[in-house]
């Protein structure tokens, strides 16, 4: 571990914590990938896990916004904590008044796409923007 604050390389740390008989109980919040890493490195030993895994917190910033403190709020909240927050948000829904998209190239858009797709197919129903927009990166 790196200094006495107690933090140093995540993996390292984690396989420690993992594997020691005098840790009983891990509590993790974050990404379900490393959620289902936790779990099977502690299975052989046995270990209570507290997981809170995914999240999806938008930033909905509306036409009559003040963009500019939008952003600043948006970064703000997105770095609290050095990004390591469950609730910083992690997607931006923008009216339609305040950008022409909110994607930054075709690949994301692809991406946010193919999850529409995916929750339509299991079931979602598609209240508004059932068609995107006119012009995309």
């Amino acid at each position: 571990m790196q200094g006495e604050s107690g933090t140093g390389p995540a993996g390292e740390i984690s396989d420690v914590l993992c594997e020691h008989p005098a840790v009983r109980v891990i509590s993790f919040t974050g990404s379900t990938t490393v959620g289902k890493k936790l779990i099977a490195d502690t299975a052989p030993h046995v270990k209570r896990l507290a997981l809170e895994l995914g999240g999806n917190a938008p930033f909905i910033v509306f036409d009559d916004a003040d963009v500019d403190r939008a952003v600043d709020q948006l970064i703000a909240n997105r770095f609290r904590g050095a990004g390591q927050i469950c609730v910083c948000a992690n997607r931006v829904y923008a009216q339609k008044g305040i950008t022409k998209s909110p994607f930054i190239d075709r690949k994301l858009f692809d991406k946010v796409q193919r999850h529409i797709d995916d929750a339509i197919a299991r079931g979602a129903k598609c209240v508004a923007g059932a068609e995107p927009m006119e012009s995309q990166p």
